[in-house]
């Protein structure tokens, strides 16, 4: 009688970041592999709809509050609950995302004996590199360093984090870069649909940008580009997708700039077309938005594989995008040296790249736009007032997308699943 071999996929949570997107894709792509394939979760936080056809296991109770350190303290059980998960449903295989489930991961294989995976989505050298002593950020490296190269086999995202593994010290024999998979007609189908309660929005020109509010994305610092571009474009709306520590600190950058701010959390605002900056939070179908609006903008300190980016890509609206030490570069310019950072606006192959913004701490001084956030304000003026140029990059987004179609990642992942688990 055949046996469907059972492999686990095994994520923080699924609060609503890129990695819990692609952990969802590949769950399908693996069942359409005829995988018995399950979901386990660190802690049970969810932002996403789970598909019906997909159910997740939650290895504790926990809504992921706190520090980074303080959940790493605080979950010294978790590897032998995943243990007696693997053992009881006869799992051959977990693949982790993110680093933490990682770390869980590695620690039950040493009880449960499974084989293991772990995808990598950040430039982790970038990640933990800070100007003043972290615990987390030390501990973090440390462990990454210590028990990765115990994986079976580590996925990169991109070129640019195996780069960055390898100069970690990871074993290079084991990594390996596979995309992140994008079921590109359903994105097309779901930035088609009609937006309901946000429609207003749309009957001026709008900017968009889609991310965590915290201090890897960087979002203040389009807030204040934003300031400067509505000096001559008064009718310019400036949407925001996404929830995070810093929700306080840029709503309250927002309305210390004299804009109109609509706060989604404030029960109590009622919604009109009359703002300028609108905080719309996690949304299910984020692609509806990416759709209606001229620009994505995303001015990230750092990165792996910006899902966005590619989303953006797939529906067809231009993007602005920092250069970071990986993904927008590989994305946005891959025709040039993955190495190299520009110092000033760059119109790439694929969209526009301006250089990383040195702040990488919240502003105070919001006074005087830094070089980069000039940038951001000259690379949005360009893409809003060049008509040529926008619709040049819709067209050249088209032939971009095919390197992440499902198809093409699928057997990819196909040969490196059979290698791992008969190996």
């Amino acid at each position: 009688m055949y046996m469907r071999k059972s492999i686990a996929i095994l994520i923080t949570n699924f609060e609503g970041g890129g990695a819990q997107k692609v952990a969802l894709v590949q769950a399908q792509m693996f069942k359409a592999m005829n995988y018995d394939v399950n979901i386990i979760a660190l802690e049970h936080q969810e932002s996403y709809i789970i598909p019906d056809n997909l159910s997740i296991h939650f290895l504790s109770s926990s809504q992921g509050q706190g520090s980074k350190l303080q959940k790493l303290l605080l979950a010294p059980t978790l590897p032998f609950k995943l243990a007696k998960y693997i053992k009881d449903n006869n799992i051959q295989l977990c693949i982790s995302h993110l680093e933490r489930a990682d770390f869980v991961n590695i620690l039950a294989r040493f009880i449960a004996k499974h084989k293991t995976i772990g995808v990598i989505h950040s430039h982790l050298t970038s990640t933990y590199k800070t100007d003043k002593l972290s615990l987390s950020r030390i501990a973090y490296k440390f462990l990454v360093q210590t028990l990765e190269p115990f994986h079976n086999r580590i996925i990169a995202v991109s070129k640019g984090i195996a780069n960055d593994l390898i100069h970690l010290g990871l074993p290079q024999s084991k990594i390996q870069v596979i995309l992140n998979p994008f079921d590109i007609q359903e994105i097309q189908i779901k930035s088609s649909l009609e937006i309901s309660k946000y429609k207003e929005i749309f009957d001026n020109e709008t900017i968009i940008s889609i991310g965590r509010l915290s201090n890897q994305k960087g979002l203040w610092h389009s807030i204040l580009a934003f300031r400067e571009i509505k000096k001559s474009n008064m009718r310019l709306k400036y949407i925001i997708l996404g929830d995070g520590p810093l929700r306080d600190y840029h709503l309250e950058l927002a309305n210390s700039l004299n804009f109109k701010v609509y706060n989604s959390w404030d029960q109590n605002q009622k919604f009109s077309n009359d703002y300028d900056i609108y905080f719309l939070g996690f949304q299910d179908n984020p692609f509806q938005f990416i759709a209606k609006s001229k620009i994505l903008i995303l001015p990230s300190h750092f990165e792996g594989l910006p899902n966005v980016l590619v989303e953006s890509l797939i529906i067809g609206t231009p993007v602005i995008a920092t250069d970071v030490d990986a993904g927008p570069r590989e994305l946005l310019a891959p025709k040039t040296d993955l190495n190299y950072k520009t110092k000033s606006l760059e119109q790439a192959e694929y969209g526009i790249l301006i250089p990383v913004d040195n702040n990488k701490l919240p502003r105070k001084n919001t006074e005087i736009l830094s070089q980069s956030e000039m940038y951001l304000v000259e690379a949005i003026n360009l893409l809003l007032n060049n008509e040529n140029l926008r619709d040049n990059y819709i067209q050249e987004s088209k032939t971009r997308i095919s390197e992440f179609e499902l198809n093409k990642i699928k057997p990819q992942w196909q040969e490196i699943l059979e290698i791992v688990v008969n190996e």
